[in-house]
C-alpha cells in the first residue's frame, strides 16, 4: 500500500531554509541536509518510522517482530 508517505525527506531541506541561508551558509545547509540524509541510513530513526507501514505485514517485518506476531496469532 502507499499511502503517499515519503520515504526520503533529505531532498527537502534546501528548500526549506530562507535564501540567506543559501547564499551566506552554505556548509550549514550541507551539513543539515548531510544529517538527515544519515537519519534515512539503514537502523537510523527516519528510516524506521517511515517503514513502520511496510513492518506489519509479516513477509516484509523484521526478525525482532516474528516474536510478536507468532504470539499474537
Amino acid at each position: 500500500m502507499d499511502f503517499g508517505i515519503e520515504k526520503t525527506i533529505s531532498n527537502f531541506v534546501e528548500s526549506q531554509f530562507p535564501q540567506f541561508y543559501l547564499s551566506e551558509g552554505p556548509n550549514f545547509v550541507l551539513f543539515i541536509k548531510a544529517y538527515y540524509e544519515w537519519l534515512e541510513s539503514e537502523g537510523q530513526a527516519i528510516n524506521q518510522s517511515r517503514s513502520l507501514l511496510d513492518y506489519r505485514d509479516i513477509d516484509n517485518t523484521l526478525d525482532e517482530f516474528l516474536v510478536h506476531f507468532q504470539s499474537k496469532y
